[in-house]
């Protein structure tokens, strides 16, 4: 782990780049750590300024007689390299390159960048950026704030790591209006030494991070990320706001699996792997961070709501119901409470409406009432404001029962930006405020996936016994190449997989004394690199019940072959025993760049790209994953059995997804592979068409 205490804790900085000049970065980075209150000591460095906001500063680092923890570059581009040079010299143990113009560039920026990676790694210097927004570390002992953003931090639990300058800026922005406040902050620019790994494991170990949320828009290490955040993930929640869902640029692909699979599924399938909670938007990362940021958070799904409106309570219980959180019946007493203190024209049930004309005494009564009950993991508090009542008098009224509430208390307060500001009381108590009930259901659903990684047992992957050097052997044959599909069944089998019994004839060969020891009914498939999708092109014939059927079968598909895949080179056909099974299933196997084996699977057949009910998930995979893979199927309760249907056999299906799971990860070479259909049944499944790519 890098030890970026010369970054977050300094004693000493020097801002390389200081300015005098009002509205620069030199200025507005030099103000914000003085305004800050730093504990240490500021040197700015400025040839041409003898002294910068009444600071004595110096013509370069090398001018500084004592020794300098962190130096922040707010130079021009090309002054970047001859000042790293001087802290090498002079011992500078940690870097901050605000400057841009590098590697985001491309050329000669790139090579810049290069370079001075290059001086600070020779020198034991760790570097943030460059073309980087800085860092602050809101702790007392230090009270750093090395940005230029426009408002101070709040202190808070919050670890916030962010690729963009710009996005950082803008969640410190909305983070000030939303009443939370962070424990430390790093922008990681082009992250040429310093990246989201290192930061996160630093904030993993920092007792003063209670929640680590991420902006990226790429991952310097996909597999050092999945092990870091596996770790991470255990002991605070992880958040990550990864852009770039587009699935422009994603790698062409030649099956079923790598067509439907691309960039974005394989980061939702690491982000799953770790434990990080994914989000889409600026606004859920924020309405994350905010429930993260509470002091309790809710132990089951069971919500209590107070309103003083109908229309946002329907809107709110809507938003939440179908986010599958439940609003149960109170228990008596408390509906005893609330009739015996309540308007007569008040709802008592939950949601409870105390309406507007009761003002802050209606919400102290619900409040007391609802927050003792004992059917219930949460209580919401909706406020709109209403012309004769002001926010600060319902505040004031609850806020020391909110403190003494038996369940935590979420709060949703909607109106002008005073009403947020007139709730900030109850945020200071740790419970979150909300403005909207998307929000409420976005927090509320992110603490509840957390719960559940929580919950989850880790189970490592099962290791079967195979032959293992058989099918290298196999590949080394193949080179970079689609096995035949003789060589594809035998690499199956050598993992243990159920296979269909088959043989492959050659399209010139006598078929049916080829098929002699093959038990009618038949199966005929072309064998072809050029045709994908059989069925498409006439290249599949069921249910062939003998030899001259079999013959007939292969004159009708050459002719189907030669209107719908004229010019596709023949090689002869695959023969099989017909397996009977009441679903079609796909496993297969994408290997994405930087990622690893992603093994999907899901409904087969000709159906896979139809209805794209499929569940993806990175390998290696743990014991219980294929069956959470299953789980997570539309068609889920069909494959366990519904109306009296009996089902498929669930456990053997997971058995083919986790030895398909070992074979890929064992077997790197393997850059796709395609199991489709496996025929499943009520006493377990079989493969009976595969395909597989090899590469060098």
């Amino acid at each position: 782990m890098k030890d970026l205490t010369p970054i977050f804790s300094p004693r000493s900085i020097a801002v390389v780049g200081a300015s005098s000049r009002p509205l620069s970065v030199g200025w507005e980075t030099m103000n914000s750590i003085l305004r800050f209150g730093f504990t240490g000591t500021v040197y700015p460095v400025n040839p041409k300024a003898p002294e910068i906001n009444g600071i004595q500063a110096y013509p370069s680092i090398a001018e500084i007689s004592e020794p300098v923890d962190l130096a922040i570059m707010v130079v021009k581009r090309d002054l970047v390299l001859p000042a790293m040079k001087q802290c090498a010299e002079v011992g500078v143990k940690g870097v901050i390159v605000i400057t841009a113009g590098f590697k985001e560039l491309g050329g000669e920026g790139a090579a810049l960048e290069e370079k001075i990676t290059a001086v600070a790694r020779e020198a034991g210097i760790v570097m943030v950026g460059p073309n980087c927004m800085g860092v602050f570390n809101t702790y007392p002992g230090v009270k750093l704030n090395a940005t230029f953003a426009r408002f101070d931090p709040k202190r808070g639990p919050v670890g916030f790591i962010s690729q963009s300058g710009a996005m950082g800026a803008q969640i410190l922005d909305f983070s000030s209006e939303r009443h939370f406040g962070f424990s430390k902050f790093i922008s990681i620019g082009n992250k040429s030494d310093i990246d989201e790994n290192d930061a996160l494991e630093v904030f993993t170990r920092d007792e003063e991070v209670g929640v680590i949320i991420l902006y990226l828009e790429s991952f310097a290490d996909a597999a050092r990320f999945r092990e870091v955040c596996l770790e991470a993930s255990r002991v605070k929640p992880v958040v990550v706001f990864k852009a770039g869902r587009s699935e422009a640029g994603a790698k062409a692909a030649s099956s079923h699996t790598g067509a439907l699979a691309g960039s974005d599924t394989a980061v939702d399938a690491l982000l799953a792997s770790c434990g990080a909670l994914r989000v889409d938007t600026v606004g859920e990362l924020l309405s994350v961070s905010q429930l993260f940021s509470a002091e309790r958070l809710p132990e089951g799904d069971r919500i209590a709501m107070v309103t003083n409106a109908g229309g946002p309570g329907i809107i709110a219980t809507d938003e939440l119901e179908n986010a599958g959180f439940v609003f149960p019946e109170l228990e008596e007493r408390t509906v005893a409470k609330l009739k015996e203190q309540l308007p007569p024209e008040a709802s008592c049930a939950n949601p409870a409406d105390v309406l507007p004309g009761t003002g802050a005494k209606g919400y102290e009564i619900a409040v007391e009432a609802l927050s003792d009950d004992k059917n219930i993991d949460m209580l919401l508090v909706l406020w709109t404001t209403p012309v004769m009542v002001k926010t600060k008098w319902v505040v004031d009224a609850i806020k020391p029962l909110c403190e003494k509430s038996r369940v935590p208390v979420i709060g949703m307060f909607s109106g002008a930006s005073d009403v947020m500001l007139d709730a900030a009381p109850l945020g200071e108590l740790g419970i979150p405020i909300f403005s909207h009930a998307p929000g409420v259901r976005a927090g509320l659903v992110a603490g509840r996936r957390y719960r559940e990684w929580l919950e989850r047992k880790a189970v490592p992957p099962i290791a079967f016994d195979v032959e293992r050097h058989k099918v290298a052997a196999i590949i080394d044959k193949a080179g970079e190449s689609w096995l035949e599909a003789e060589d594809a069944f035998v690499v199956l089998e050598c993992y243990g997989l159920p296979v269909a019994r088959s043989k492959v004839v050659a399209a010139d060969a006598d078929i049916a004394a080829e098929a002699g020891g093959l038990r009618y009914p038949l199966v005929m498939k072309v064998v072809s690199p050029d045709i994908l999708h059989k069925s498409d092109a006439g290249g599949v014939i069921v249910g062939i019940q003998n030899s001259d059927e079999l013959m007939q079968a292969k004159n009708n598909m050459l002719g189907a072959l030669d209107k719908n895949a004229a010019g596709a080179k023949i090689e002869g056909f695959l023969l099989q025993e017909m397996a009977f099974g009441e679903t079609e299933l796909i496993v297969g196997v994408n290997r994405e760049p930087g990622f690893g084996p992603l093994i999907m699977c899901g409904l087969g057949g000709v159906y896979v790209e139809v209805l794209k009910d499929i569940a993806f998930s990175l390998a290696p995979l743990d014991g219980d994953e294929p069956a959470r893979m299953l789980g997570r199927l539309r068609s889920a309760p069909i494959l366990r059995g519904v109306r009296g249907s009996k089902g498929v056999d669930i456990d053997a299906i997971a058995d083919v997804i986790s030895r398909v799971s070992q074979l890929v990860t064992e077997h790197p070479r393997i850059e796709q592979l395609d199991i489709n259909p496996l025929m499943a049944g009520v006493g377990g499944c079989v493969a009976v068409d595969a395909r597989i790519k090899v590469v060098k």
